[in-house]
């Protein structure tokens, strides 16, 4: 995404994220599915000047020169919203239930994510051709097995969003 899109806070990330050396796909394709994190929502106006401290001992995520990355997804949920709700009372276990397609790569998964003990998430992923709305059998019948049992019948699409993000990884 260029960031003419994202305005004038765009360009000015775009600088701070030029500073880091860059890390590949591949090199974090293992990391990424099992992995410890923690996420920040933040002004925009403020990012620049935290990235541009961090730049020593992070990479930055580059794929073919991009390094802001747009995403679209779809989140699924039973109409009582239980698997949200599961999240916001913050149960140790709980997971959710997505699809989602990468706008650098144009990749689409459905994507189980679940959150364990200690803020441990592991992601097991299913190649999809775009981006889902409709939960058919084999997307579930690969939920049921990555949740170890049998998903809610109702899982239907609850919230879609597009956002972009900055991925970085320990040097």
């Amino acid at each position: 995404m260029q960031s003419g899109a994202r305005g004038t806070a765009g360009a000015a990330i775009d600088g701070a994220v030029s500073l880091f050396e860059p890390v590949t796909l591949d090199e974090l394709d293992g990391v990424l599915v099992d992995r410890l994190d923690t996420k920040y929502l933040l002004a925009a106006e403020a990012i620049p000047e935290l990235l541009a401290a961090l730049a020593g001992p992070y990479r930055v995520l580059d794929i073919d020169g991009e390094r802001v990355h747009g995403y679209e997804t779809v989140y699924f949920d039973t109409p009582a919203f239980d698997l949200y709700r599961a999240h916001h009372a913050g149960r140790p276990n709980r997971y959710k239930v997505r699809s989602r397609r990468y706008g650098t790569t144009g990749k689409a998964v459905l994507e189980v994510k679940q959150r364990m003990k200690r803020s441990r998430t592991v992601k097991r992923r299913m190649a999809m051709p775009g981006l889902v709305h409709v939960l058919d059998e084999p997307a579930r019948s690969f939920i049921a097995e990555a949740i170890a049992g049998a998903p809610p019948a109702t899982l239907v699409p609850r919230l879609e969003c597009t956002f972009s993000r900055v991925t970085l990884a320990d040097a």
